[in-house]
């Protein structure tokens, strides 16, 4: 199974939307997603998540206010 990551601060309504839709879509090809779980890792242990998705709320309100 694959599984992706969702990194996010406090999004209330992106965050369930993007891993119910990731949930829909994937479901015949075995992907799922939830949110990052971070934690250190061990060599040679596999993977948690294929991908890793960051939202950049912040980085975007800076954005949209400088233009």
């Amino acid at each position: 199974m694959k599984k992706v990551g969702l990194l996010c601060g406090r999004e209330y309504s992106f965050p369930p939307a993007f891993i119910a839709r990731v949930k829909t879509l994937g479901a015949k090809d075995g992907v799922t997603a939830e949110r990052v779980k971070l934690g250190g890792t061990r060599m040679g242990e596999p993977a948690r998540y294929s991908v890793i998705v960051a939202t950049a709320s912040r980085m975007m309100s800076s954005i949209t206010a400088a233009t």
